[in-house]
């Protein structure tokens, strides 16, 4: 099942273990794809490089490179289309995910 995972549920899954967490078995699996575009996957290592995600990351002993692969190794890539219109007007940024859909 190909799925759109947000930064923030990436962020979740990755750096916590409630309930988004469930998603990584699966995704290591096979049973979901994570869907994602260079522009969603710059997105999401920008903000797990900020540093304050440095000690949540030793904590669950965990590196940007080593989530990176798993997002990259289990996922599937698609390069968005162009496109002149905003469909979140609140978060133009958030337009990048609804364009995977």
């Amino acid at each position: 099942m190909l799925v759109v995972l947000n930064t923030n549920v990436l962020l979740s899954a990755f750096l916590w273990r409630g309930k988004p967490f469930a998603l990584i078995p699966p995704i290591e699996s096979g049973r979901i794809t994570p869907c994602f575009s260079k522009e969603t996957l710059d997105e999401f290592e920008r903000v797990l490089r900020r540093p304050k995600f440095k000690l949540r990351l030793k904590k669950v002993d965990l590196t940007v490179p080593l989530i990176l692969k798993v997002i990259k190794d289990n996922g599937k890539l698609f390069e968005l289309p162009k496109v002149k219109t905003s469909f979140v007007k609140e978060d133009p940024a958030d337009d990048k995910f609804l364009l995977l859909s």
